[in-house]
């Protein structure tokens, strides 16, 4: 089912005739083509060639306004990227536009389709706030894919497309700080999984690892000075069979509070007016 995933997308692209892009010597006609870059500039690339090219679906553009060239991922120029994936489809919701925030404001559509396919989780207010790539702990350094939150409840947002599974890791490799996961295991997620009520500690760290994203997005509290709700939504395809896996073996076998994680299924949660999505 990647493979038509994939097919799709080229047949997507073919109307719009925009050159095949480049991964690893290889063209594919499903990435967007780059213009040379210089060290540390790919990001920088991909933005001009996502605004280039406007290939986003339901007349969704990029504005860096919304999502910043800097927490675009490497490969973002693939239309398989789940975070575009996730900025095409939240952003539709959202009617983002030039004149849109990195901080954007909940809107009828937005709260309509969050109470239809999330009926568990409570309703956000009017003036609840929606951002894409959200960090909520500094220290520890991760991105949420999409969150929405307003003073009492803070939905976080894992998105996947065409992923083999959930992020794992080995305790050796080096975290972006440039510390081992191990260490940090030991100063941040080891404290965090003792003081929470959602999972319960793995029987290895070796498990940790193994369910490092599941994990790790779960555990992370709240920001500092809020005492929300949190509630942790995971997107996949219904045809990545690995995703599923892996998240009701996670919720198996180390959840406690189910009511605290969701999954969603992308092929049941598109409105139909979504057309081109």
């Amino acid at each position: 089912m990647k493979e038509k995933a994939l097919e799709k997308l080229v047949e997507w692209m073919k109307p719009l005739a925009i050159p095949a892009g480049r991964y690893r010597s290889r063209e594919y006609d499903y990435i967007l083509p780059l213009q040379p870059y210089g060290k540390g500039k790919r990001r920088n690339a991909i933005a001009k060639s996502l605004t280039k090219y406007n290939v986003l679906t339901d007349g969704v553009k990029y504005f860096p306004n919304v999502l910043p060239v800097n927490e675009l991922h490497t490969y973002a120029n693939h239309l398989n990227s789940s975070q575009i994936l996730c900025y095409n489809f939240f952003g539709k919701l959202l009617s983002i536009n030039e004149y849109s925030e990195r901080k954007i404001r909940i809107n009828p559509e937005m709260r309509n389709w969050l109470d239809r396919y999330l009926p568990a989780i409570p309703k956000l207010s009017g003036d609840a706030i929606c951002e894409f790539e959200a960090v909520v702990n500094p220290k520890e350094g991760t991105s949420f894919d999409f969150i929405a939150y307003d003073c009492n409840t803070e939905i976080r947002f894992e998105i996947k497309f065409t992923e083999d599974g959930f992020g794992k890791t080995k305790k050796d490799s080096k975290s972006k700080s440039g510390i081992s996961h191990h260490q940090k295991y030991t100063d941040l997620y080891q404290p965090l999984l003792n003081k929470s009520t959602v999972v319960r500690n793995p029987d290895t760290v070796n498990d940790f690892f193994c369910n490092y994203q599941l994990f790790r997005n779960v555990i992370i509290g709240n920001r500092p000075g809020t005492n929300r709700e949190i509630y942790n939504v995971f997107m996949y395809p219904s045809w990545n069979t690995k995703c599923a896996r892996e998240f009701e073996n996670f919720t198996k076998n180390y959840v406690v509070d189910k009511s605290r994680i969701l999954s969603l299924e992308w092929d049941k949660v598109v409105p139909q007016e979504m057309k081109g999505f």
